[in-house]
C-alpha cells in the first residue's frame, strides 16, 4: 500500500525504470515553490483521476502532466504548450535530487516542450517489463542545468575585523641628566650582576682559568675610575686570554661551557664601553 505522505509509491518507482529503458509512461507531478510533493506514474487512465487521487492523498499545490521516457541515466518529461505548460514546474536538478531521495534513482532528468507528446502504449498490466519505443518527438524547447562548479574545499576566509583606532600615544615625559644617569647606572648592574651569575656558574676548573679576566677586571671597573687605559687593557687581556683558552686543550674538555664563556665576554664588552661612555 502506498504511503500517501511520500512523494512516490513502488508502482511509480517500477514504471520509472521501465522508462529508462524506453517505454513512455504518463505522469503528473504536484508541486509547491520549489518542492515536488508528489510523482505519479502510470499508464492507463486519464491525467485528471491522477491529480484527484494525489490531491486526496493531502498533496495540495500547483499540477501539470505529460510524458516520460529516456535512455539509461537520461530521463526526459516531456510538457505540451497546448496543456498550457510553457516553462519547468521546477529546475531539473530539484527533480533529480527528489528521484534519488524518494525513488533511489540516480538520474539526469530533463524537461523538454513538444507540440504533441509521444504516444503511450496502455498495457494490461503496468507492471510487467513491456518495453514499447518511443518515436522521438520534435521538441520545441529543452531545460538542461549546466553543471555546478565543485565547491571549493578551501574555507572562505572570513573578513578581518576593522582594527579599532589605536588611542593617541601619550605623550612621554622629558628625560633629564639625572634619568640617563640612573639608566646607564641600572644597566651596568645588570651588566655586572649577569658576569657575576655566569661566573659563579662555572666549573671550578674554569673559574681557575677566567680568575683575573671578566668577573675579576672588568666587572669592577667603575665610573670613580678615570683611568680608561688601565681599563682598555684589562679588557684586551680578557679577550686575549679567552681566546687562547677556547683554542686550548682544556676548552675541549668544557665543550659544553664555550658558549657560557662567549656569553661573559660580550657581557663583559657591553659594560667597559658603557662604563667608557660615562666617564668619557
Amino acid at each position: 500500500m502506498a504511503n500517501p505522505s511520500a512523494g512516490t509509491d513502488e508502482h511509480t518507482i517500477k514504471l520509472l525504470s521501465q522508462a529508462r529503458q524506453g517505454k513512455a509512461c504518463k505522469f503528473v507531478m504536484i508541486v509547491k515553490g520549489d518542492t515536488i510533493l508528489r510523482l505519479r506514474i502510470f499508464c492507463q487512465g486519464e491525467y485528471e483521476a491522477q491529480i484527484q487521487a494525489a490531491r486526496e492523498e493531502g498533496h495540495d499545490g500547483d499540477s501539470c502532466w505529460g510524458v516520460v521516457s529516456g535512455s539509461g541515466a537520461d530521463l526526459t518529461f516531456y510538457l505540451s504548450p497546448a496543456d498550457g505548460f510553457d516553462s519547468p514546474p521546477v529546475e531539473a536538478m530539484i527533480l533529480k535530487a527528489f528521484l534519488l531521495k524518494e525513488a533511489q534513482l540516480e538520474v539526469n532528468p530533463t524537461f523538454a516542450f513538444v507540440a504533441e507528446l509521444p504516444a503511450v502504449t496502455e498495457t494490461q498490466d503496468e507492471e510487467a517489463a513491456v518495453v514499447v519505443p518511443v518515436d522521438e518527438p520534435e521538441i520545441i524547447s529543452e531545460t538542461v542545468d549546466e553543471p555546478v562548479p565543485a565547491a571549493d574545499p578551501s574555507p572562505v576566509p572570513e573578513p578581518a575585523p576593522t582594527p579599532a583606532p589605536a588611542p593617541e600615544p601619550e605623550p612621554e615625559p622629558e628625560k633629564t641628566a639625572e634619568d640617563d644617569e640612573q639608566t646607564r647606572a641600572a644597566k651596568r648592574e645588570a651588566q655586572r650582576k649577569f658576569i657575576a651569575d655566569s661566573y659563579r656558574n662555572l666549573p671550578t676548573p674554569l673559574k681557575f682559568t677566567f680568575v683575573d679576566i671578566a668577573a675579576g677586571k672588568c666587572a669592577k671597573i667603575t665610573p670613580e675610575n678615570r683611568d680608561t687605559t688601565d681599563a682598555m687593557q684589562s679588557y684586551r687581556n680578557l679577550m686575549s686570554e679567552c681566546a687562547d683558552w677556547i683554542r686550548s686543550d682544556d676548552a675541549l674538555e668544557h665543550r659544553d661551557q664555550v658558549t657560557t664563556i662567549k656569553a661573559i665576554l660580550d657581557a663583559a664588552k657591553a659594560e667597559f664601553l658603557a662604563i667608557k661612555a660615562a666617564i668619557t
